[in-house]
């Protein structure tokens, strides 16, 4: 019995915390594109997905922040993310948003020792296997080399930032997450 009892507990915590890591493990990281310096920082949606972000610039982007929605019947509006990394010392702050029932699921930059430029790939919430994303402009700056796109996973969407940041944004990356569990109600729409 107590031979039982021991491998009924050990089970369960097993259990417990392949449970407690898949669910940590459902957010990811997508490659982090851009220079080394700086240091490291993110931000995520307290729910919901990315819908676009606020970006501060005058010839690299020098200012970044995550804006979220939520695609429920009871869902909640657009809301700003609640840090936004490097500096405020921009010339230019511009939205870049993804348009009504889309979310982000991928990005470009152009990138040299720091980040450029930046624009946003966006698909429906309720098709977000699209092959052909949509794209927002780009904002920032003219330099850089291209690097892109980088997407999320197949049906997954993002939901928050990795980045790198000092004085400039050094390199940016996206957080997804599997998209499926999102309650689409077409009638929001």
């Amino acid at each position: 019995m107590r031979k039982n009892s021991c491998f009924l507990a050990a089970s369960i915590a097993i259990t417990s915390t392949l449970m407690i890591s898949g669910t940590a493990l459902a957010e990811y990281p997508t490659n982090i594109v851009g220079g080394s310096g700086g240091q490291s920082g993110r931000d995520a949606c307290p729910r919901g997905y990315m819908t676009g972000l606020e970006v501060g610039y005058a010839d690299k982007i020098d200012n970044i922040r995550i804006v979220c929605g939520e695609y429920r019947s009871s869902g909640d509006p657009q809301r700003e993310g609640e840090r936004r990394f490097g500096r405020l010392g921009h010339r230019h702050v511009e939205s870049l948003s993804c348009q009504d029932g889309q979310v982000v699921v991928g990005f470009e930059v152009n990138t040299g020792r720091v980040v450029d430029s930046i624009s946003l790939l966006c698909a429906p919430v309720n098709r977000l296997d699209v092959e052909i994303p949509d794209t927002t402009r780009a904002v920032g700056g003219d330099g850089g080399r291209y690097q892109g796109p980088v997407r999320c996973g197949t049906g997954d969407a993002a939901v928050g930032i990795s980045v790198r940041h000092g004085r400039l944004i050094d390199a940016f990356g996206l957080r997804c997450n599997d998209a499926r569990s999102v309650e689409y109600d077409a009638r929001a729409y």
